[in-house]
């Protein structure tokens, strides 16, 4: 994204420190967290970019020589998007607050509820953590310091507000309370097995930063298919009659379900392969085939096991 540092602050190249360090305390004024549910909007970051490269004597200079490039060059930009991401990496401190979690799904699941502890932003005090405070004047509420290496602001600590008083009383001087969250997601179609899904601005709440990511990671049930790339494998459980004479038997699968022929004296553990049937014409359907062992017999039962299968034709030699 290109942004015009000159635009944005509403000055000249040719005006005084003075004037800007006005007008940016006026658009800050404006726009600061304060007035947007503790939160620092996209406006008020551009403001803060600006203002830290037109107030250093040096990246001013390195700004202006970039203007002055563009323009001989014939394709005028106003900035490099590097200086930004140098500049306020706040994605990379927002990050540090994700949640991350696991989540056992079907093949059929698209919406799914899901319930997890979150940080909220406390409304009693929008954030804040007290009634009365004053903006930090080194940092300008940013909690940073720095052009180039940015670092905790080491006036107010990293918070951006100084002189804190009437704490408050639902959060404690937090700014955030600990709440369960409940809500639905939507899964995407051909979701890999154990592919982590991002939901932005599920996550957890921290001042300056607003709300973090939630990543599930979706791993699928024992007997439904999971998805690899263009491929599908599924486990397919047998019993030992079936696994010796042959059988038929149905899956799930994306387009529906599907008959499947499974060959006599099949050994457990192969893989039968159906080319073309993945998730799409580039991908094949991969079926691991494994022997059912029941857990519970009767006494019945388990002489009958051991009358059949006590030769030497079921030890492999």
């Amino acid at each position: 994204m290109n942004i015009d540092h000159y635009k944005i602050l509403g000055v000249d190249k040719n005006c005084t420190n003075n004037e800007l360090k006005k007008e940016y305390r006026r658009l800050m004024k404006k726009h600061h967290p304060d007035m947007n549910n503790g939160q620092y909007s996209q406006i008020a970051l551009d403001i803060i970019s600006s203002y830290k490269i037109l107030s250093d004597n040096e990246s001013k200079r390195i700004y202006d020589e970039t203007l002055r490039k563009k323009k001989r060059s014939g394709s005028y930009v106003y900035v490099n998007d590097e200086i930004n991401n140098i500049l306020f990496r706040k994605s990379d401190i927002k990050k540090l607050h994700d949640i991350n979690i696991s989540m056992t799904i079907n093949n059929t699941d698209t919406i799914k509820s899901i319930r997890y502890a979150r940080n909220e932003r406390c409304t009693e005090c929008n954030g804040i953590g007290y009634e009365k405070y004053t903006i930090c004047r080194s940092c300008n509420g940013t909690g940073t310091a720095g052009l180039i290496n940015i670092r905790k602001c080491n006036m107010c600590n990293g918070d951006g507000i100084l002189n804190m008083s009437n704490m408050c009383n639902i959060c404690n001087g937090t700014g955030i309370i600990n709440i369960m969250e409940l809500i639905n997601i939507e899964i995407p179609k051909n979701t890999n097995s154990n592919e982590c899904i991002t939901y932005k601005g599920y996550g957890n709440y921290k001042r300056l930063f607003g709300y973090a990511d939630l990543n599930i990671t979706f791993t699928y049930t024992e007997n439904d298919y999971t998805i690899n790339g263009n491929d599908i494998n599924i486990n397919i459980y047998l019993s030992i009659s079936d696994m010796y004479y042959g059988t038929k038997t149905q899956i799930n699968h994306p387009d529906g379900t599907l008959m499947i022929k499974i060959p006599p004296r099949i050994q457990s553990g192969k893989t039968l392969r159906v080319s073309g049937k993945g998730t799409n014409s580039n991908g094949d359907l991969l079926m691991q085939i494994f022997c059912y062992v029941p857990q519970e017999l009767n006494s019945r039962e388990m002489a009958m096991m051991e009358h059949i299968y006590n030769g030497k034709m079921f030890i492999k030699n």
